[in-house]
């Protein structure tokens, strides 16, 4: 340009801009971009030609920025030597500085908050080698169903071009970091995501140019120390997962004509649920995909499956299944096997990633247990204390999910279920539960369990019980345990609970024990005092508090429904009572044969406490002062304490039973 336009610009002399800042605007360029010189003192293109025997050296650089609204910026800073022919042809090169950075672009549906490269590469139009670090940053980028937030992936390259192919390899592990994640809002990652990149038994890519358009290959191997997330269900929490030491192989290739083809090896060392403390160790399952889904059904296994922190509650099960590609959806199928390689679960389903829509039915195989065979303790060693064991067992399980969440149920079956214990012997137990929760578990009201015959010290016939569970606040674990009414035949008459609360956390459980047209006979022989006998019916209340530190009786009491008999004639206590002198032997003769209009029953215990039993009387003896009028008030012994220590134990192993089952410390 002539003098007068000339001006002292960064890097040269520039065409003098109008506008503010050091910059100039082609005005040939149409567009929103922006083109920037470099900082002062730094040249924004150099170049230095020389002769070198027959042919040139070339040095060059070259330094720009470009920008546009929205703060989207890019800018290159290279450098490098040239060999030439005498005609001009490139006969070999060295770059040993290459920058390439960017901020702010938008691809796609997701914006790159920063991108990098810097690096050299040497060689020949035929040959050449070099590396290069590359670095990306997004606040958050989508992928069909996934999204992640505040994402930074750095990957060590090493560069290689030999003939028409050009490979990208991992010099060094790259690595992904995450802020969060997400899956159809459905499973959220609870913590960062680390993920460790390595160079697999291929080239991360590989471009192939000899072919129009150039075919595409490339395999890397992932790795995650630990991945955590919550399953949204709906209408409760989320349920937590981890994930340890997990590793994907993933390969692939595009040919020129199209159609990707695709393989992926996952596998982990656990996948664990934590709230329940289910696992599934050594875990894998293998893939071979196209654009389109599964080429071929899919691989997985479990190696075992159970409760590894509690290994008594389940014994470890072997897992194998696979998924198929099935009209835009996914059908699995997938068997668990025991120790012995039985099969005992299948479980099947589909799911639709279109519309996140599925479901998975969850079948326990009928289990026919029988003294010689078949035993609780081989499939939960928690239930080693059942012995002789017969009668079956079968579940139907299900899982419905969509994008709102998660949610479970089903119905299980009990048949003719008998067993004996230390704490009890139990017969004919029947049982229909229907959930409507699988996790928590949760049943809707009016649940039905019927036993022919319990043995607890004492013998308990035609048990009748409807229940539920119920949630607990925050849908915490474990439910509690609702008994409607429990009724059972007990001494020639019934006895019923109703409308009991029950709380597995709870140090301690209250509950009323009614009782009608019990017979007196039968009652004091249940009691076990010694040379006492009797006629008449009884009605009661025995409210109970029973914990794992004791059971507590508190005001107790059984009354006659009308008049009766009671007959008291033991050698023992009539060798007792003539020490205490005529009052006594009169007292003896009267309860000989003494016919009450009033009895009344009384039963007392605290908790680390004996219990005491009263039975106050009114009536006479005809044979005795011509059937005067006598009232008694006498404290009795039995094995009431028996009784209440067999139903102790009961609650006890029940209890250890449960803690277990859910996690909890006794």
């Amino acid at each position: 340009p002539p003098p007068a336009a000339r001006a002292p610009g960064r890097g040269g002399l520039l065409p003098r801009s109008r506008g503010a800042g050091p910059g100039f605007r082609p005005q040939a360029v149409r567009g929103p971009w922006r083109l920037v010189s470099p900082a002062a003192g730094d040249p924004a293109f150099r170049l230095a030609v020389r002769a070198e025997g027959a042919g040139f050296a070339v040095d060059a650089a070259a330094a720009a920025k470009i920008e546009r609204a929205h703060h989207e910026k890019a800018a290159a800073d290279l450098s490098g030597r040239f060999r030439l022919d005498e005609h001009g042809n490139v006969l070999g090169f060295d770059v040993p500085r290459a920058r390439l950075s960017a901020e702010g672009l938008v691809l796609g549906s997701s914006r790159v908050r920063r991108a990098s490269a810097s690096g050299h590469v040497s060689g020949t139009p035929s040959e050449a080698i070099g590396a290069a670090d590359v670095a990306i940053a997004v606040p958050r980028a989508e992928a069909g169903p996934v999204r992640v937030d505040q994402a930074d992936v750095t990957l060590p390259l090493g560069i290689a071009f030999q003939g028409k192919r050009l490979t990208l390899s991992l010099a060094k592990p790259g690595r992904i970091t995450a802020k969060g994640a997400e899956i159809t809002e459905r499973v959220t990652a609870t913590a960062p995501l680390a993920i460790v990149l390595r160079a697999a038994d291929a080239p991360l890519l590989a471009l192939d140019f000899a072919a129009r358009p150039p075919a595409m290959t490339h395999a890397v191997r992932a790795e995650a120390q630990t991945l955590q997330a919550n399953v949204m269900r709906a209408g409760g929490p989320p349920i937590p997962v981890s994930i340890e030491s997990a590793r994907a192989d993933l390969k692939g290739s595009l040919p020129p004509a199209g159609g990707y083809r695709g393989e992926a090896r996952v596998s982990a060392a656990s996948i664990e649920m934590p709230d329940t403390g289910l696992s599934g160790e050594r875990v894998s399952a293998s893939a071979a995909f196209a654009a389109t889904g599964l080429t071929a059904p899919a691989k997985f296994e479990i190696a075992a499956l159970g409760f590894p922190k509690t290994p008594d509650m389940l014994a470890p099960l072997r897992v194998e299944g696979e998924v198929s590609s099935v009209a835009k959806a996914y059908e699995f199928r997938a068997r668990a096997f025991d120790i012995a390689g039985t099969p005992r679960i299948v479980v099947s389903g589909r799911h639709a990633p279109a519309s996140g829509r599925g479901e998975a039915d969850i079948e326990l195989l009928p289990l026919a247990f029988a003294p010689g065979g078949l035993q609780p303790a081989s499939l939960a060693p928690a239930l080693s204390a059942l012995k002789q064991t017969r009668g079956t067992c079968e579940a139907k399980l299900r899982l419905d999910w969509d994008r709102s969440g998660l949610t479970s149920g089903g119905d299980i079956a009990i048949g003719n279920f008998s067993f004996s214990s230390e704490a009890a012997a139990v017969e004919g137990l029947n049982a229909a539960l229907r959930l409507s929760s699988l996790w928590p578990p949760l049943t809707p009201p009016d649940q039905r369990l019927t036993v022919r015959h319990i043995d607890v010290g004492v013998p308990i016939d035609d048990v009748e019980m409807r229940f539920h569970l119920e949630p607990r606040e925050n849908g915490a674990v474990p439910p509690r345990f609702l008994v409607e009414t429990a009724s059972t035949h007990f001494a020639g008459g019934r006895v019923t609970i109703s409308d009991a609360l029950l709380d597995p956390t709870a140090p301690r459980q209250a509950l009323a024990i009614d009782a009608a047209d019990l017979d007196l006979e039968q009652m004091l022989k249940a009691l076990g005092v010694e040379g006492l006998s009797g006629t008449g019916r009884l009605k009661g209340r025995l409210p109970i508090e029973v914990g794992a530190d004791g059971i507590a009786v508190s005001g107790g009491a059984f009354a006659a429904e009308g008049d009766g008999v009671i007959r008291f004639r033991s050698e023992a206590a009539a060798a007792a009572l003539k020490q205490g002198g005529p009052s006594a032997e009169l007292m003896l003769q009267a309860l000989e044969d003494f016919h009450y209009t009033q009895l009344r029953l009384e039963i007392e215990k605290k908790l680390t406490g004996e219990a005491r039993m009263a039975l106050h009387l009114l009536g006479r003896n005809p044979a005795v002062l011509e059937g005067r009028l006598f009232q008694f008030n006498i404290n009795i012994e039995g094995n009431i304490n028996s009784l209440l220590s067999a139903l102790l134990e009961a609650y006890r192993a029940s209890g250890r039973f449960v803690r277990r089952a859910l996690e909890l410390r006794p």
